[in-house]
């Protein structure tokens, strides 16, 4: 629920996220400022209209003003924030947005699901482990409103930070009186390292018989997990990255999961990393553990206390006991990589040896790790490379 908490400002809570709408000027405008992990990671939406006399109505958890032609809406829905333009006449094809954030927030954009196979392909010319496109589009599963929206990661991802992505922005959509629906082409132009630009360009096409009032209809999600989904056994995954400056005791694996089969089990393990660069090699099995019986959601269970080295690379693997077992994921540049031929039967061997294929899947999948009895835990998480946890994940 959205609550006023003093003139021209209200506040709600999506998850561990904070959010003010409006502002403590002496007028509200429409600008949403949402905050997480102690102010640390932070996006200030803005849409530049001008406010002269118009005064907001606050009923039933819904923020409205009327400005000129246009009718600004706020609203929760479950774990999203709803942001809706209601236009009276045909509005310009192209609307925009401020964002203003720290340093280190990325937005990345999250394409078909085919435009990422491709994507893959062109990492691994003739690799003969390359997923052919009907065994890519049976394993990845991306809804209809994540097609073009973005995910937005945080530039730290230890115990903290989880798996280090901060929130979505969806697609945007576009509905009229009638009921007909389309999609927006939305942008994030770049502006400097804190701010750019999100450009939303509407289908002239979608007006040429339009019922008025026309809706916009963006809408921010605050989520640990990915929005698109992956299930696929027969391969194992795993995802590299650096430890922060303090390193420490492997405590708990975790796995957000969009769907699972009936008594499954998930493996996963740790590896030293020979090198980094987009193909990184197997050394030492350092641990395995076996989370048992999987359920929708975030799953656990207790590492092995091996000690990581500070400032050093390592492997993170996983394999679903069953296909029916999707991990969430976003697509986020060189992530990870997998090697074909790994069953749920296999254990998770000690080197590994064997070729592999680059891929973009940035799994909520990490593992904390940290000092012995209370000292700070740190994911390895399914991330970029260039980064692991809290310091650094994998």
């Amino acid at each position: 629920m959205i609550e006023q908490v003093k003139q021209t400002e209200y506040d709600t809570i999506l998850n561990e996220c904070r959010i003010k709408i409006g502002g403590t000027c002496e007028k509200f405008v429409p600008n949403i400022n949402a905050s997480m992990w102690d102010d640390e990671a932070w996006l200030n939406i803005n849409c530049p209209v001008s406010i002269d006399a118009e005064k907001e109505t606050f009923k039933d958890g819904k923020i409205e003003i009327g400005v000129k032609d246009e009718k600004h809406r706020f609203f929760k829905v479950d774990d999203k924030l709803e942001y809706e333009i209601e236009y009276s006449k045909r509005p310009a094809d192209q609307v925009a947005f401020d964002l203003t954030f720290p340093e280190g927030m990325r937005f990345v954009k999250q394409k078909t699901v085919y435009e990422d196979w491709l994507d893959e392909q062109a990492r691994n010319p003739g690799n003969p482990n390359n997923l052919t496109w009907p065994q890519y589009r049976d394993a990845a599963h991306r809804p209809e409103n994540v097609v073009g929206s973005f995910a937005i990661f945080w530039k730290k991802k230890n115990n903290k930070y989880k798996s280090g992505k901060w929130g979505h922005i969806y697609r945007i959509g576009l509905k009229d009186a009638g009921g007909k629906t389309a999609w927006a082409e939305s942008d994030i132009i770049p502006i400097d390292k804190t701010h750019a630009r999100l450009v939303a360009t509407m289908p002239t096409e979608f007006f040429d018989d339009a019922h008025y009032p026309v809706t916009l209809d963006p809408i921010l999600g605050n989520n640990v997990q990915g929005a698109s989904n992956w299930g696929y056994n027969n391969i194992k995954d795993t995802i590299w990255d650096v430890t922060d400056g303090s390193g420490g005791a492997i405590n708990t694996y975790y796995c957000q999961l969009e769907s699972v089969a009936a008594n499954t089990d998930v493996k996963m393990g740790v590896y030293d990393c020979e090198q980094v660069a987009y193909d990184p090699k197997d050394e030492a099995l350092l641990e395995q553990a076996l989370i048992q019986n999987v359920s929708i959601g975030e799953n656990s269970v207790a590492g092995g206390s091996t000690v990581l080295s500070a400032s050093t690379y390592y492997n993170i693997a996983w394999i679903p006991e069953s296909s029916d077992t999707d991990v969430y994921y976003d697509s986020d540049g060189n992530c990870g990589y997998y090697t074909s031929g790994r069953t749920y039967g296999d254990e998770l061997s000690n080197p590994y040896s064997g070729s592999s294929t680059i891929h973009n899947r940035h799994y909520t999948i990490w593992v904390d790790y940290g000092g012995g009895g209370g000292g700070i835990s740190m994911p390895l998480v399914m991330l970029q490379h260039d980064h692991f946890s809290g310091g650094k994940m994998l």
